[in-house]
């Protein structure tokens, strides 16, 4: 049974090597650290539009409401219209 460390430290040169049979397809490492990048941009940008999509959804309640309206001179406890 491997551990955690070994399996990471023997990344590096299972990535050299070619990962799959990536070798075999004619795909270097350069190659394959270029769709890495780009599926971590990737997958960072779809994370954030979630996020945003999360934020607009708890908001359209209190929005839908009209709680977070009135005037910036309005203090605190008195009715709105």
């Amino acid at each position: 049974m491997t551990s955690l460390a070994t399996t990471l430290a023997s990344l590096p040169a299972t990535l050299a090597d070619g990962v799959a049979g990536v070798g075999e397809i004619g795909m270097s490492s350069h190659s394959l650290l270029i769709l890495m990048i780009m599926g971590g941009i990737i997958a960072f940008i779809l994370a954030f539009a979630i996020g945003a999509n999360d934020t607009a959804n708890s908001f359209g309640t209190s929005v839908g409401s009209k709680v977070p309206g009135g005037t910036r001179n309005q203090e605190p406890g008195y009715p709105r219209d």
